[in-house]
């Protein structure tokens, strides 16, 4: 009951919960990162090179598909695994610990200005490590026009994978002002999110509010078994889902990037570009 007078005060419940979110996403870059980088340099590269060195008396365009397109596309989601893993990790570990009803809970209020209630926040924060699972996990909520404003505006969140193209590219650009600026396309894409979700509101409910009520969990200690599950299931879902997406969308970008002069400056994605 002391726990919950802080975590579920209208203040000091939200500022608790950006701190949490903080020390989430904190958590997840600092371990992530650096596998991510060992796992594009020590296996997608060296897996690449070696296909172009096995294939070298093989047509040109075969080695190129496979060692450009098909094994960067696998190396895309292997590389994404880690910082998933490890962001599912700590999101179910919040779950288990039964915090992340609390911050249901503060956010009831802010998701009433776009008819939701406290649970689309839960889907809607699964879209920060990926917006495939966010998608999935919209159906825990019953109402079937709220379900669709959380499908439809959960992608709007920035998750891992643009996050980390933002981090890359905002040096490059804005130098010294790369962090205010990453932090500013992050704020900025939930107040389009937060302006559609009106809109939407608007145009499928006609300002109509879904109530809600849930029972707030005892504290426990978390049960590593379950959220192991938890995030096998995860990423199992996302491998299954934006995998294969993924994989085939390389491979098109590849063949589109070297036909018909077999160089980027004389192909189709430079003549589109």
């Amino acid at each position: 009951d002391r726990i919950d007078r802080l975590a579920t005060h209208p203040l000091w419940g939200m500022l608790l919960l950006v701190s949490v979110l903080g020390l989430l996403f904190w958590l997840t870059y600092a371990i992530g990162a650096p596998l991510q980088s060992w796992l594009e340099t020590h296996v997608v590269q060296a897996a690449a090179s070696w296909l172009r060195a096995s294939l070298e008396q093989a047509p040109e365009w075969l080695s190129g598909v496979l060692a450009d397109g098909v094994v960067s596309g696998v190396g895309t989601v292997l590389t994404l695994l880690p910082i998933l893993t490890i962001f599912f990790a700590l999101l179910g570990l919040l779950e288990d610990v039964g915090y992340m009803a609390r911050a249901a809970y503060v956010m009831d209020r802010f998701m009433h200005l776009m008819g939701l209630h406290g649970k689309s926040f839960l889907p809607i924060f699964l879209g920060f490590g990926c917006n495939v699972p966010a998608v999935m996990g919209a159906r825990v909520i019953e109402s079937p026009k709220a379900r669709l404003i959380t499908i439809l505006t959960a992608p709007i969140v920035p998750c891992t994978a643009r996050m980390t193209v933002v981090a890359f590219l905002a040096p490059i650009f804005f130098m010294e002002h790369a962090m205010w600026v990453s932090w500013g396309l992050i704020v900025l894409s939930l107040v389009v999110l937060t302006l559609v979700g009106i809109l939407l509101h608007e145009l499928f409910l006609g300002g109509e509010h879904t109530v809600f009520i849930m029972e707030l969990p005892l504290y426990q200690k978390p049960n590593l078994k379950v959220i192991g599950q938890g995030v096998w299931q995860r990423s199992a879902d996302f491998l299954k889902t934006a995998g294969s997406i993924i994989l085939v969308v390389s491979v098109i970008l590849w063949a589109l990037s070297h036909f018909p002069g077999g160089g980027i400056e004389s192909s189709y994605l430079a003549f589109f570009g």
